[in-house]
């Protein structure tokens, strides 16, 4: 016969199991499960361990930081500006769920909210670096030059190792009067990259558009538009370019 504190703590057990809906184990425990998933290419499993995850602990911020990454498709995108929300308003120091509800709005075509939302998080004092960065890249993509250069020079102030950021405060600096710091720019980028010949095009196309260069500066270019031909890349305009400018160019 069961007794009565048999029962009690057996209602016990299944109203926990109800709550949680049948969920074992930690947050943690299925935050790792979820990365592994995605990184698989798994999505739906990572978003089932994320949600499980929020059983566990509604409150568990990376959980819907996680999401927000799952859902940051064309179709889901509402989705994931709602739990990099989420995730901001549990952890108002989350550095990385500021840059991806940046991100999504972006993606949804809204500055002024990827604005909002970096400024935001600057104003918690947390690391500045990915917060300049960011809004560099916003309006490098809205072709606002200026407030693009003025971000990553501030960005750069922060980190002078990133190729990145000196490689678009060169591809930014487009007039002839600015081909002097541009030059320098990408220089830095080249040094800096991991993979230099990736700046190979832009940094021989600014030497040989540069007004007054140096036959030294001349055979750097040629030499870098070389480079850029050689790599394989199939870009056409950027091949047919380079090989536009490497004819007068030696013949010089």
């Amino acid at each position: 016969m069961l007794t009565a504190q048999y029962l009690i703590i057996s209602f016990c057990i299944l109203n926990v199991a109800f709550l949680t809906g049948c969920a074992t184990g930690t947050p943690e425990q299925h935050l790792t499960a979820g990365g592994q998933a995605f990184l698989r290419g798994d999505t739906a499993t990572a978003i089932k361990e994320y949600k499980v995850a929020l059983r566990l602990d509604k409150r568990y911020a990376p959980a819907h930081y996680n999401l927000g990454i799952c859902y940051s498709t064309p179709k889901t995108r509402d989705k994931a500006v709602e739990h990099f929300s989420r995730a901001i308003a549990l952890d108002q120091h989350y550095i990385e769920a500021y840059v991806g509800l940046a991100q999504s709005y972006l993606r949804k075509d809204s500055l002024a909210g990827a604005v909002e939302v970096l400024q935001r998080g600057l104003g918690q004092g947390l690391p500045p670096e990915p917060f300049y960065a960011n809004l560099g890249y916003a309006y490098l993509l809205t072709a606002q030059k200026d407030s693009a250069l003025s971000y990553y020079r501030r960005a750069i102030a922060c980190d002078s190792t990133r190729a990145e950021y000196w490689f678009n405060v060169g591809y930014l600096l487009t007039k002839p009067e600015q081909s002097g710091e541009s030059i320098a720019s990408l220089r830095q980028a080249r040094r800096f990259s991991a993979e230099p010949a990736s700046v190979s095009y832009l940094l021989g196309t600014r030497l040989l558009e540069k007004p007054g260069r140096t036959r030294a500066e001349t055979a750097e270019g040629i030499a870098l538009l070389e480079e850029y031909l050689a790599s394989g890349d199939r870009d056409q305009m950027k091949t047919a370019k380079a090989r536009e400018k490497i004819a007068p160019a030696a013949r010089r």
